[in-house]
């Protein structure tokens, strides 16, 4: 079944209250992306502990409530609501696929004008590192994961 698009005026006006569910405060909005969120900032029930190593707007957490490690894929509202409600819709369509080969979703929301999505955290070696080492037999079995991957995304409707 098709999602209803995320509904960009409300992410105008939501959150804005700078404080989370938890109590805690949240840090400063410069950018339109959080690569610039200082360790100890707060989004929501989420501390954040410092940029992940892909960048993009997204920072490694740990949610205070289930005290586990979570990647936040974070877009400021205020600057971007276009991307805001892109994200939160990309957020809900992921939510909809369980396979090893897709990141799960755990979270997605809006919290001080920072629209979020909380992915679990995977670590491993990128793409590029086997490749420039020389290892491309050891590529096949991946490509094979990243296709059977695409295939569950296919099967629960996103295209």
């Amino acid at each position: 079944p098709a999602l209803a698009p995320v509904n960009e005026p409300t992410l105008r006006s939501a959150g804005t209250s700078g404080t989370s569910g938890t109590g805690g405060t949240t840090g400063s909005a410069a950018g339109t992306t959080a690569d610039d969120l200082p360790a100890g900032t707060r989004v929501g029930r989420y501390l954040v502990e410092g940029p992940a190593s892909f960048g993009n707007g997204a920072v490694r957490a740990t949610d205070t409530v289930l005290g586990r490690a979570v990647v936040l894929k974070i877009v400021r509202a205020r600057r971007d609501a276009g991307a805001a409600g892109r994200l939160l819709l990309d957020a809900r369509c992921s939510s909809r696929i369980l396979h090893p080969g897709v990141l799960a979703v755990f979270d997605a929301g809006v919290h001080a004008q920072l629209a979020f999505a909380a992915f679990e955290d995977c670590r491993g070696r990128a793409l590029r590192a086997l490749l420039d080492e020389g290892a491309t037999l050891a590529v096949l079995p991946l490509l094979a994961s990243v296709a059977a991957a695409l295939d569950a995304c296919h099967d629960a409707g996103i295209t």
